[in-house]
């Protein structure tokens, strides 16, 4: 099969030749001239290292590295918007980006906790998942308005809607907290993306060697990345 070989490729190829005998000859004339003195005899491993058509190739290595790493940069720096995100996305961890995900006052609570405490804390701390811990500080589950409206829902129809006092005494325990979609403070930033999206979250707890350290929200990744950019 006849191979086909795109005309850059080409051009880069004699560029590159042109490049080699052009530093083959500026070492002969060095040679020549006494300033640089290179092995003639091929006799020995040492006289091929250091002769001067090794020389050259070094030379030429070295040139080509330099500008593949110049073209790498600039290309770099050109690339659309979207490409430099995914880059971003995928080189930086929940730990490295500077993403605060601290604990938020009423952000977690516990299983002994009331129907009225969890609102309150929704209410106050303006967070829509509150995250369930153990006496560890390890998450157990979750709670969302979701729960909290299925659990209001449930009580009016098996009680009446004159039965609102049973809200008053029913415990988080009693709302049977969602399974947690957990991320942790080593994860990339792709990967939480991809969770959220997967789990349809715009929300996500964070834990830290499997304890509680926050959460983290879709538009602090955003927020993240826009930095990240208008930065460069």
């Amino acid at each position: 099969m006849e191979q086909k070989y795109s005309q850059e490729a080409v051009r880069a190829f004699w560029i590159l030749l042109a490049i080699y005998f052009i530093i083959s000859g500026g070492l002969v004339v060095l040679n020549c001239m006494g300033i640089c003195k290179f092995a003639v005899s091929m006799t020995s491993l040492d006289n091929i290292i250091f002769s001067l058509p090794m020389i050259a190739l070094y030379l030429l290595v070295f040139l080509a590295a330099t500008a593949g790493y110049a073209r790498g940069k600039y290309m770099l720096e050109e690339l659309p918007l979207n490409m430099r995100l995914k880059q971003e996305l995928h080189l930086r961890t929940m730990a490295g980006a500077g993403i605060k995900t601290k604990i938020r006052a009423g952000s977690q609570i516990t299983l002994e906790d009331s129907f009225a405490d969890v609102l309150n804390n929704m209410v106050s701390s303006r967070i829509s998942i509150l995250a369930v811990v153990d006496e560890k500080n390890e998450v157990k589950g979750v709670v969302t308005p979701t729960d909290l409206l299925l659990y209001v829902q449930k009580t009016l129809k098996d009680n009446g809607a004159n039965d609102i006092k049973s809200l008053h005494e029913a415990k988080v325990r009693d709302l049977q907290p969602s399974e947690p979609v957990l991320i942790e403070t080593s994860d990339q930033l792709q990967s939480v993306t991809e969770k959220m999206i997967q789990h349809q979250y715009t929300k996500l707890i964070v834990t830290d060697n499997g304890q509680f350290s926050g959460t983290v929200d879709a538009l602090d990744i955003l927020a993240e990345l826009l930095e990240a950019e208008t930065s460069r």
